[in-house]
């Protein structure tokens, strides 16, 4: 009762001023105390505590330091073990902080990343996966189930580009392997031993017509050059060309072009001093083709004969031979076409050229005669031609061609050939309402030999070819093949078209060397 007394006492006798004073400071007590108790436990964040708003702001508001940092002055200061920091919440109230006046700490806000840093990272290991996944399946040959061996400078070779390996394949289905190829340096140094020069030579007292160089044959092969005359023998060089031995006797196979009309023909073979003069054996114009023969003391290198009928479009070949006098010049291309049908004529008489392989390997005046070979080191073709319109445009003549008949040729038969004595041409639309036909397909017979099969047979002009036996003809073509594959002597059924009506004629397939 007295205490209260005396409060109401001592408030009576205050002035204005104090008791607003008092007031102010009741208040401010009530907002601390409410702030304290909304007021989170303190906690540490990054390098230091997190501290309340307010402090900060009284603490930089007195630092004249540019940074909001301060040094600890000792590493307890710093040690959430020893020092309590931040307001403490006690019974009695808020509790001053022990935190050093000069360590202010700031909160500093997590450092965001770019979209792209994860993206960056997580590409990163998808390629070093990826890598890692490719390599191992390549190595254990996971996917393709084909088994890898590498080969040395001799080792086995093939048909795709030179890697100087080779592969094998096992299939569930088939069977199939592919040998890479191998080295071309090794090839061309077991096979240019037996690839030969050949000059030919014509006596210069006779007449000897140099080919013009308008003239078509001369624009394909120009193998036909005139050089100084040899005073030896009074005899002129009248060409030179290229030829392989195919076998150790001494037998050489070349170009028929390359020695005709030759008065001498003289072979220099690699290892020998002096040239070896030639015989020709045997030769046919149509096929362009010829054997020669030389005498030596020993065996000579020769060379294998591949099958090219195996040959793949893309394959790589090697030509040896001796362009423009430069001896055993080597050239690498691949095989750019098969089938390819050519004619040159050459003065009165025309070369037709069937089946001929086409490929890009460099084939110049010289090279004619000269093998084609495939990556086994196999002579698939005899190099015959170029277009000199084009780059990368040569023709050789496929082995299916020249090995059936090289034994004739040794022995100088003759090669027999399939004909029936018919000259034959596609069919044009503008043609159909005329031969009373329903479709261009078929040969249409355009000229028939007199004394020929066909003429015996009674095959007239105009008639159209449409079957030869139970073969349907639908180019000029395929007549041709069908003849060449029944061979001399065979009998045969030919429907023709005649007047929009179907006839069947017997025709003995006869021999154009003996019509």
């Amino acid at each position: 009762m007295d205490g209260s007394r005396n409060r109401d006492y001592d408030d009576f006798f205050r002035t204005s001023e104090e008791k607003d004073h008092d007031r102010t400071e009741d208040q401010v007590q009530h907002t601390q105390e409410a702030k304290v108790h909304e007021q989170p436990q303190s906690y540490y964040y990054a390098y230091g505590p997190y501290r309340p708003a307010e402090t900060r702001s009284n603490e930089q508001v007195s630092s004249q330091e540019n940074s909001t940092y301060a040094e600890p002055k000792s590493i307890e200061a710093i040690s959430p073990a020893a020092h309590d920091y931040g307001p403490r919440v006690t019974a009695g109230g808020i509790t001053a902080s022990h935190a050093p006046r000069d360590q202010v700490w700031q909160v500093q806000p997590p450092r965001r990343r770019g979209w792209w840093t994860g993206f960056l990272a997580a590409f990163v290991a998808c390629a070093l996966i990826m890598t890692g996944l490719v390599y191992a399946s390549d190595v254990n040959n996971w996917f393709t189930g084909s088994e890898v061996n590498a080969s040395g400078p001799n080792g086995s070779s093939g048909d795709n580009v030179p890697t100087g390996q080779t592969v094998s394949m096992d299939r569930t289905d088939s069977t199939a392997s592919a040998a890479l190829p191998g080295s071309i340096p090794d090839i061309v140094e077991q096979a240019s031993p037996a690839v030969v020069l050949i000059e030919t030579y014509v006596n210069a007292n006779r007449s000897y017509r140099i080919r013009s160089n308008m003239d078509f044959f001369e624009y394909f092969f120009r193998d036909r050059i005139q050089i100084q005359p040899d005073n030896s023998d009074n005899m002129i060089n009248s060409g030179l060309g290229t030829g392989f031995i195919f076998d150790k006797d001494g037998y050489i196979l070349t170009n028929e072009h390359v020695v005709s009309g030759a008065d001498k023909i003289y072979v220099t073979v690699q290892g020998y001093t002096e040239p070896f003069e030639a015989q020709l054996l045997g030769s046919d114009f149509d096929l362009d083709l010829a054997v020669l023969k030389i005498k030596g003391t020993k065996d000579f290198p020769t060379l294998p004969i591949g099958d090219s009928t195996e040959l793949r479009v893309g394959e790589w070949v090697t030509a040896i031979g001796n362009p423009l006098g430069y001896d055993h010049t080597v050239s690498v291309g691949v095989l750019s076409a098969k089938g390819r049908q050519i004619r040159i004529p050459e003065g009165n008489q025309v070369r037709y050229y069937e089946d001929l392989l086409q490929t890009d390997a460099s084939i110049n005046s010289g090279n004619s005669g000269g093998p084609l070979l495939n990556l086994k080191g196999e002579v698939v073709g005899i190099n015959t031609a170029v277009s000199t319109d084009a780059q990368g445009i040569g023709f050789a003549i496929p082995s299916s061609t020249f090995v059936p008949v090289i034994d004739l040729l040794k022995n100088n038969q003759s090669i027999p050939k399939p004909y029936i004595g018919v000259g034959i041409s596609n069919i044009e639309e503008s043609w159909l309402e005329d031969l009373k036909l329903e479709s261009t397909e078929g040969a249409l017979v355009t000229q028939v030999e007199v004394g020929s099969p066909a003429e015996r047979a009674g095959i007239r002009t105009w008639d159209v070819i449409i079957k030869i036996d139970d073969k349907k003809v639908t180019n000029y073509e395929q007549v041709k093949e069908y003849i060449l594959e029944l061979g001399v002597g065979a009998r045969t059924t030919i429907t023709v078209i005649r007047d929009g009506k179907e006839i069947q004629l017997g025709v003995i397939i006869g021999d154009r060397n003996n019509p």
